[in-house]
């Protein structure tokens, strides 16, 4: 997760300028994984930066049920 978060944090602004570029009805391939990536960082950026850990002890869990694929 570490590892995941320092190669991609430094490049969010450049990957969220780049998707902007695009509406959301008319998305690259490109973009749509890079979305992805981006979705992924919010993901895990709270564990990284604040708990330092995957998961907290005596936490409650946070949990996404993702019942389809993500669309832009």
């Amino acid at each position: 997760m570490r590892d995941f978060y320092d190669a991609f944090f430094p490049r969010l602004e450049e990957a969220i300028d780049y998707c902007d570029k695009f509406s959301l009805d008319d998305v690259p391939d490109d973009a749509v994984n890079l979305l992805h990536l981006i979705y992924s960082l919010v993901m895990v950026a709270m564990a990284v930066e604040i708990f330092k850990q995957p998961k907290p002890t005596d936490s409650a869990d946070a949990v996404i049920t993702r019942i389809s694929e993500p669309v832009p």
